[in-house]
This record gives structure tokens, C-alpha cells and sequence, in this order.
């Protein structure tokens, strides 16, 4: 028998991870919707789809963003033996949709144009594009990374949240690295990466190990 690393006092499964933990109760309860729930009687397939299906837009999003980063949170606890407090993980779960709500209505009203002035890398190559979110409240970060080949076909998308982060270069520092560690494990050697920290740029040009995978 698994023990949940959350808990530690029932047997893990899905349905228990994400609705039976006493944890994860309290963090839907802080999130605000744990009472969009009803008993899970069906399996777990059925039950996340019909969940999904009676809830509005704005309630998907939130419970997206829940499930992920309890997700993430479980397996920092399950491998790095790092758990943190229910109320430190509500806070970052508010943090983070209310940043991307924000970020949403910048790009609607078209002062943020990033996405816009992508240009793509040469023939046979992939870029990689990266940035953070800030939190100095919190201390923590939020990288974003995508990268696309020449065409501009998004190969892999991901992010990753990052704690005791101390300041917004710190941030993107960290972003970056990550962004170099993705291409490392994905086996990418023809490869440019672009970011907005300039700084951190340039110093990763002293870098070996960055380097070796950047054209």
C-alpha cells in the first residue's frame, strides 16, 4: 500500500488526491470550490468530465489551475520531501489566476505583443521563448516556456512554479535554466533560445554547460 505523501494516513489514488485528502479539501476549500463538488460516485473519468460540463468558464480555469498545481505540489512533497502549508498553496493558486486574468485582459487591449513579434529561428532549428511571473509577497515565480520549430509548430509547452525566489531577475533566471534543462532532457541541439532579461542573457553566454546546446 502507498501512502499519500500529502496526508499520510489513507492509501493514494486519483479520486483521493484530488477530492478525499484532508489537504487538498481544506486547499478547494480556500480556493473557493470545494462546493462545486458533489459526491464522487461515478469513476474518476466520468465524474472530471461531468464536473466539467455543469461548471462556467471562469470556474474551469480556476479548477485547472487548482489540479495543477496540488499536482505539482505532490510530487515536490512525494520526491524532494518539500510540503508546504495549505495556506501558502492557496495563496499562490489565487496569485496565479488572478495574474492570469490580468495578463489576458493586457493582450486583449494589445499593450502586450509578444506572442506578435515572434520571429522564427533558421531552417532546421527550434527556438525556445521564455518569461516569469513575480510574486515578492510570496517570494515565488511562475516560468514560462515554449518552444517552436522554424515553421512555428509549438513542440512542447510547459510551466513550472518556483518558491524562495528573491527577486524578479531571480525569477528570470530560473526561467531561463529551466528553459535549458527542458531542451537538455528533450534532446534539442540545434537551438536559439530568446527571452525578455537581457541580463540574465548575457551572463548565460559565460556558461558552459548553456553554451554546448545553444547555436
Amino acid at each position: 500500500m502507498s501512502l499519500c505523501p500529502l496526508c499520510r494516513s489513507m492509501e493514494e489514488s486519483v479520486n483521493h488526491v484530488f477530492w478525499e485528502c484532508t489537504f487538498i479539501k481544506c486547499v478547494l476549500e480556500g480556493a473557493g470550490i470545494d462546493g462545486l463538488f458533489s459526491s464522487m460516485e461515478q469513476n474518476w473519468d466520468k465524474w472530471i468530465a461531468n464536473l466539467f460540463l455543469s461548471m462556467q468558464k471562469e470556474q474551469c480555469k480556476r479548477l485547472v489551475i487548482t489540479f495543477w498545481a496540488v499536482w505539482h505540489h505532490r510530487n515536490e512533497v512525494y520526491h524532494q520531501g518539500e510540503k508546504q502549508c495549505a495556506t501558502r498553496l492557496i495563496s499562490f493558486i489565487k496569485a496565479f489566476y488572478t495574474k492570469n486574468n490580468q495578463l489576458k485582459l493586457v493582450s486583449k487591449t494589445g499593450v502586450r505583443q509578444n506572442e506578435g513579434a515572434w520571429t522564427p529561428p533558421r531552417t532546421n532549428m527550434a527556438k525556445g521563448n521564455f518569461d516569469a511571473t513575480y510574486n515578492s509577497h510570496m517570494m515565488s515565480s511562475v516560468s514560462r516556456i515554449i518552444f517552436r520549430d522554424f515553421e512555428g509548430y509549438i513542440l512542447v509547452a510547459c510551466t513550472y512554479p518556483n518558491t524562495f525566489v528573491i527577486d524578479a531577475t531571480t525569477a528570470e533566471a530560473k526561467a531561463y535554466l529551466q528553459t535549458v534543462t527542458v531542451a537538455e532532457e528533450l534532446g534539442f541541439r540545434n537551438l536559439v533560445i530568446e527571452g525578455d532579461s537581457l541580463t540574465v542573457i548575457k551572463k548565460s553566454k559565460h556558461l558552459k554547460r548553456i553554451n554546448q546546446i545553444l547555436v
